[in-house]
């Protein structure tokens, strides 16, 4: 084994190490445990489900579509409640609005069938 490879493997074993100590002295919480594997988990889910849902022919012209609109969405939506709070006073209106939108994105969305 080259003596670069065999200090690369006890580099990466080092960091595994650190990390598993820092974790398991309490410095972090269950909650950023969770919500960690939940993101790592989601982008697995996501690759899979692109791919079944629309082929992969031009799933990367999709994707790209897709993380477009999810950019400008994430954008423009605190506008909505800003906009309700100084209209009315209150986030309520706002709030309803993007949940109602929300709501009917899933409801669309179940419309859409797989591909086999």
């Amino acid at each position: 084994m080259p003596d670069g490879e065999l200090r690369q493997r006890s580099d990466s074993r080092l960091r595994g190490a650190r990390a598993a100590a820092y974790v398991g002295s309490g410095s972090v919480s269950a909650g950023q445990d969770v919500g960690g594997l939940g993101i790592g988990a989601s982008n697995v889910v996501n690759g899979t489900v692109w791919a079944r849902t629309f082929g992969t022919a031009r799933l990367g012209q999709i994707q790209g579509m897709a993380m477009s609109a999810t950019i400008t969405a994430a954008a423009l939506a605190p506008l909505v409640p800003a906009i309700a709070l100084s209209l009315t006073g209150s986030y309520e209106f706002g709030l309803v609005t993007l949940a109602v939108v929300a709501a009917v994105a899933l409801l669309l969305s179940f419309r859409s069938g797989v591909r086999e």
